[in-house]
């Protein structure tokens, strides 16, 4: 895919942003606002869309889909910001990796029950009231336990989203991007 500008009322607000590449939250004022992907270094634009915002709110903002089919996953998370608990949100953005099972458990556990089963392209949920602690996430084909993502260990210690994405990097199909208060790790098996 190629380096995009994200628009944001016509305004760069982001410039030459990469293929799994993130930012923390942005400050963008309240209401309608039209936020869109131009191909970097163009006048191209790959993706627009209108979104509402509220004042104070926080939203992340997920380009999905193959380059053909580009959408935009709107994650609200003014409620999980603010709620004093440690929350993660998982979110599936990986279109050609079919249905996943989740396992978030600590760092080394068996594999046990799905944490979240059968769970769709463009699906995402939030667990809430999560203890910091070290955690490994793994992926699955739905109703297999055979494993096709493994994060290795991965701190939790305040909210933070996973996402996983399509990937041809390391060993698995996906790569999980993870992100909490601007920090964006890409995690590649």
């Amino acid at each position: 895919a190629p380096t995009v500008d994200v628009l944001v009322d016509d305004k760069a607000v982001l410039e030459n942003v990469d293929f799994q590449q993130g930012s923390g939250y942005l400050k963008v004022r309240a209401g309608n606002r039209d936020v869109a992907l131009r191909v970097a270094g163009t006048d191209t634009i790959a993706l627009q869309a209108n979104l509402t915002l509220v004042e104070d709110g926080r939203y992340s903002v997920i380009a999905q889909n193959q380059v053909a089919s580009l959408e935009l996953e709107v994650l609200d998370d003014t409620a999980r910001y603010s709620n004093n608990s440690t929350d993660v949100t998982v979110v599936h953005a990986a279109p050609s990796a079919g249905n996943v099972d989740v396992y978030v458990t600590a760092n080394g556990a068996e594999l046990g029950q799905a944490t979240l089963s059968d769970v769709t392209f463009d699906a995402n949920a939030s667990l809430a009231g999560v203890a910091d602690g070290a955690y490994q996430v793994r992926l699955t084909g739905a109703g297999s336990d055979a494993v096709v993502y493994d994060s290795g260990s991965l701190t939790i210690d305040s909210d933070i989203t996973a996402v996983a994405v399509a990937s041809n990097k390391g060993a698995a199909p996906v790569t999980l991007l993870a992100w909490s208060d601007g920090v964006t790790a890409v995690l590649d098996n």
